[in-house]
């Protein structure tokens, strides 16, 4: 046999020559993360011939090294399942080639004991460069259409901010629910453009109306197409629409009333807070201030969509900060006060002078929402600068939730990272978002940054948060975000504080 595996695989060489000769990739590893088989598609995929690998601690060869230890954290989390059950367990992770470039891949993981010795069997499979995923999801996120993806039976698998925008279902509310269900009246259009994309055909309808969940009528058009794997065999299908020609140019002429009639009328825009806790001063440190709107049904996410649209995105935003910061005086002592604004309303004139004509802006946090890519940081830092003289802070909304909330965190240089809520949910039993989390922790130190917490809903969240040192939180198991500023309660940190049972 070639020297592709160590002493515990000679007794088994009919077994080493089927997995040799596989197309993907196959590693073992013992207990130590030591490799111990190694085959030629691994050599392929990875870089590494078998003579170098075999012996190395596999996080070495193949992850890069600021996530060497959250990767091994990780493994050593599974090893520990692993003498309990035998079942396979499948991840998604970005490996690295010995050249450099990234790898994700599709891992399954088994652990079987060969010749009374427990080891760790890895199938190997690529899935694409992480690159090009980056850049469909940028696309994905900040398309103007409308876009969802479903499985073959029409159950909706994907949901962008457009599609949330265009029919007022979130992507919770969306994601696992029928097509067919989302948008009456019309079901036999939907189910129809389900079975031709199931068919492997492609489907149009024009100027169909459908009904959004706040029950206005809309008028779009809709393409759906069969989605592929990489044997061809169809998966589901992709849908895109758009409101229908001639019903864009009323709608969005609506919205520019309703937005210059809300930024001149008094009490248009309110503002509520939901409060941010210092864990270690156990106290109240901040509110961040919502925006909320008194005319009609639609979502606040709605109304600065339709502001970005229009171009007076940075009218609406500065409208709001204004708003936000007429309340610092109703704050207690010592708390201070997040206003969100984009990166594109940022550099607006209006922001810029509804934060001059704030004066003084110690114990104002500015908070740089949206996970779309920001092209000129060099600009956002300038439109920072002036703030940040007269005291403000900045925070970075939502990190970890997608490549451009870490690339504001790179290019902006904030004072305080907030962990998106989806690494926070089930961070108590989570290995992998705990050493997600982990990492942030360790970047916010290296900048001189700290951490926030977002989405915290349970005390056993908050007691897995308080265990990796994070310093602040925000969610409803504080607070809902409320016209009045909400008060601590004291007893969540001390439950939180308990050992557990």
């Amino acid at each position: 046999m070639e020297a592709t595996e160590d002493d515990v695989w000679r007794g088994h060489a009919w077994a080493w020559r089927l997995l040799d000769a596989a197309g993907e990739p196959f590693v073992s590893t013992d207990a130590d993360g030591l490799v111990v088989a190694w085959n030629r598609a691994a050599e392929r995929a990875f870089g590494w011939p078998a003579s170098e690998a075999l012996g190395r601690d596999f996080s070495d060869l193949v992850v890069s090294p600021p996530l060497r230890e959250a990767h091994r954290a990780r493994l050593r989390a599974l090893c520990g399942r692993f003498s309990r059950d035998a079942a396979a367990t499948r991840l998604e992770l970005s490996l690295v080639h010995r050249g450099g470039h990234e790898l994700l891949v599709e891992v399954t993981i088994l652990a079987l004991e060969l010749d009374d010795r427990l080891l760790a069997h890895t199938f190997v499979h690529e899935v694409a460069r992480p690159e090009s995923i980056q850049r469909v999801s940028a696309v994905f996120a900040a398309a103007r259409d409308a876009i969802a993806t479903t499985d073959r039976h029409g159950y909706v698998t994907s949901w962008n901010q457009a599609a949330e925008r265009l029919t007022g279902y979130s992507a919770d509310e969306a994601v696992g629910r029928s097509l067919t269900r989302l948008l009456p009246p019309g079901e036999g259009d939907e189910r129809q453009l389900v079975e031709a994309a199931a068919g492997g055909r492609v489907t149009e309808l024009r100027a169909i109306e459908r009904v959004r969940r706040d029950g206005r009528r809309i008028s779009i058009d809709i393409t759906m197409s069969p989605l592929t794997d990489l044997a061809g065999e169809i998966t589901g299908a992709a849908l895109v629409a758009r409101p229908a020609r001639g019903s864009i140019e009323r709608e969005l002429g609506r919205w520019e009333r309703r937005i210059r009639e809300a930024c001149r009328t008094p009490g248009a825009v309110r503002v509520d807070l939901q409060p941010m806790i210092d864990l270690q001063a156990a106290r109240v440190s901040a509110y961040e201030a919502l925006a909320r709107f008194a005319a009609g049904p639609a979502s606040p996410a709605d109304w600065f969509a339709a502001a970005a649209e229009l171009g007076l995105d940075g009218m609406l935003e500065a409208h709001a900060i204004t708003a936000a910061l007429a309340r610092r005086e109703e704050l207690p002592d010592g708390c201070a006060i997040s206003v969100n604004v984009s990166p594109l309303g940022l550099v607006t004139g209006d922001v810029q002078r509804a934060l001059a004509e704030a004066g003084d802006l110690s114990g104002v946090i500015i908070e740089i929402t949206e996970q779309t890519p920001v092209s000129d940081y060099a600009g956002l830092q300038l439109a920072l600068d002036a703030p940040r003289r007269r005291g403000a802070r900045v925070a970075i909304d939502d990190t970890g939730a997608g490549y451009a909330s870490l690339r504001h965190v790179l290019g902006v240089a904030p004072d305080l990272i907030k962990i998106d809520r989806s690494l926070v949910a089930g961070i108590d039993y989570d290995p992998a978002k705990a050493a997600v989390v982990e990492t942030l922790r360790a970047l916010a130190a290296r900048i001189d940054a700290d951490l926030v917490a977002e989405g915290v809903e349970r005390c056993e969240e908050l007691a897995a948060l308080l265990r990796l040192d994070v310093r602040f939180a925000q969610g409803y198991l504080f607070g809902a975000p409320s016209r009045e500023p909400a008060r601590l309660d004291a007893a969540l940190l001390e439950r939180a504080r308990r050992p557990a049972r």
